[in-house]
C-alpha cells in the first residue's frame, strides 16, 4: 500500500467552511473557483514520477477559503504571517 506523500512532493493545507485538509501534492491550481492539486504516483524514495501526472483532490468554489504550503512537521501553514492571518492565496475570481 502507498503512502500519501508518494504522490506529491509538497504538503499543502486546504481550509474549508468546517476543517483543513492535509494534501500532498506537486502544485496547486485555481482555474474559475475551481481549486485542484495536481500530482502523480512515485515509488518510494523517488523523486521522478512513475507515471502521468493527475488530479489528485478538486475543491468547488465556495467549498473553500484558501491554501497554503503546509510544514511536515507541525501542519501549520509556512507561508501565512499568524499575526495578521492574512492568506497566500484565497479565492480566485
Amino acid at each position: 500500500m502507498s503512502r500519501a506523500n508518494n504522490y506529491g512532493s509538497k504538503f499543502f493545507a486546504v481550509e474549508t467552511e468546517t476543517e483543513t485538509d492535509m494534501v500532498f501534492a506537486d502544485r496547486a491550481e485555481c482555474r474559475d473557483g475551481v481549486l485542484m492539486l495536481h500530482g502523480g504516483f512515485r515509488k518510494e524514495n523517488e523523486t521522478a514520477l512513475s507515471g502521468a501526472e493527475i488530479i489528485l483532490a478538486a475543491y468547488a468554489p465556495g467549498c473553500w477559503r484558501r491554501v497554503s504550503a503546509a510544514s511536515v512537521i507541525d501542519g501549520h501553514a509556512v507561508a501565512i504571517d499568524s499575526t495578521n492571518k492574512k492568506s497566500v492565496a484565497k479565492h480566485c475570481k
